[in-house]
């Protein structure tokens, strides 16, 4: 089994936004599973199908 995973805190410096939206565009059907402490960042990160922006 393939997956991508993302190790470390979860916040606005690691770009997983940024995953999450190529993911999408790239219509990756590949798992993406993140482990790490959650900070106010997991709230954008939340919903895979809409598009966030800072």
């Amino acid at each position: 089994m393939t997956l991508y995973l993302n190790v470390g805190t979860i916040e606005t410096r690691k770009n997983l936004i940024s995953i999450i939206n190529a993911m999408s565009v790239m219509k990756m059907d590949v798992p993406l599973v993140v482990v790490g402490k959650k900070t106010q960042y997991i709230e954008f990160s939340k919903n895979p199908n809409e598009k966030n922006e800072f």
